[in-house]
């Protein structure tokens, strides 16, 4: 079975990215000898982004905006690559394939961009919802199998779009395996992490206030996702709340590993990666009582209301003041994410692959 997957994003740090490359590592390692992976991506992105180079095929093309890619160049590429499936990651697919001439699959992680009262940062990201939500409504073809992230994601799918996608876990075992062990420049206090960002579904502001009126002296809260002059950043100005600004995996990856624990109260979720990196790292997890992350997070973690700033407060002091408590969060959360690992991921990937031919 020869396989193509669009790898547009290869190189992007968070999200779409961050999937591909574990999406990737996963077929890699795991694929049956049958399985021929090739990956199309622009010629911008060097071979040292490259994963697995040795069991999987690069294949560079001109470099145009995504949109202008998705729908004009992936075409042209499967029609010279004469793939048996070609899969699209990134939530849309090129239309001209509801034609129906070739196998697709598509994996969706989210129908964020589809509800109106969502709200996104710039007139780019405006744009891009604009054009997912033109796509999303014309996904539905004979010739497809959807892959979803979360049974959470599954039933926003069915409800909205009308058909069942496929349920697989993302891991987090290549972005937590190839991480360096290099510490960055650290706090001098014990600290909570939190990744966020300017949009609201993200909960940052609220993760900071909770923090601020916990009445925890001696330690810092770490904020990843904003920049350091980000209006966020404006408003939140204090000694005890450090904003990173935007970093490289490994600094990431140093926060996640020195950290107290991870504070990720997100209002809104397709999977939430900050989930499975805490637990990947080894760190205590404080998360949102809402799905997908008490789906994800299973027993491994400390569940808060979200829009509680007190709420979030007491488990920050409880996490803080609780040896015992951290330790059974750290033990169930290796456990938990020794069950989202690589092999199931291709398993259940090429199962998908096989039902799109057999479709």
């Amino acid at each position: 079975m020869r396989v193509m997957i669009d790898g547009f994003y290869l190189r992007k740090q968070r999200g779409m990215g961050r999937y591909t490359r574990e999406l990737l590592y996963s077929l890699g390692r795991f694929k049956p000898e049958e399985l021929s992976i090739h990956v199309v991506l622009p010629k911008v992105i060097s071979s040292e982004s490259y994963i697995l180079p040795n069991k999987i095929h690069y294949h560079s093309l001109p470099s145009l905006p995504f949109p202008l890619w998705e729908q004009l160049l992936i075409p042209c590429a499967a029609w010279h690559f004469k793939p048996d499936v070609v899969h699209s990651p990134y939530n849309t697919k090129p239309l001209i394939f509801n034609l129906g001439y070739q196998r697709h699959v598509v994996t969706v992680h989210d129908l964020m961009f589809v509800d109106h009262t969502h709200k996104v940062g710039s007139w780019y990201q405006w744009l891009g919802n604009l054009y997912r939500r033109w796509v999303a409504f014309r996904l539905r073809t004979k010739s497809q199998s959807v892959v979803t992230v979360s049974h959470h994601s599954q039933a926003i799918i069915r409800e909205r779009l009308g058909f069942v996608a496929h349920v697989v876990y993302p891991p987090s075992e290549y972005f937590c395996s190839t991480a360096t062990s290099r510490v960055w420049p650290q706090p001098e206090k014990p600290y909570f992490y939190h990744i966020g960002g300017a949009s609201p579904n993200k909960n940052t502001a609220r993760c900071i206030e909770a923090f601020l009126s916990s009445g925890l002296d001696g330690f810092s809260l770490v904020v990843s996702g904003t920049g350091k002059d980000s209006a966020l950043a404006d408003k939140y100005s204090s000694e005890k709340v450090i904003f990173t600004g935007w970093i490289d995996d490994e600094a990431l990856a140093s926060y996640y590993r020195q950290a107290l624990a991870v504070v990720f109260p997100s209002l809104q979720e397709g999977f939430g990666s900050p989930v499975v990196e805490a637990m990947g790292f080894g760190v205590p997890l404080i998360t949102s009582r809402l799905d997908p992350m008490q789906e994800v997070a299973g027993d491994a973690a400390l569940f808060v209301d979200p829009y509680s700033t007190d709420d979030i407060a007491a488990a920050m002091r409880r996490v803080a003041a609780d040896v015992s408590l951290r330790e059974r969060l750290i033990e169930k959360g290796g456990q938990r994410v020794a069950e989202i690992n690589s092999e199931t991921m291709a398993q259940r990937v090429y199962k998908t692959y096989k039902r799109a031919l057999a479709e």
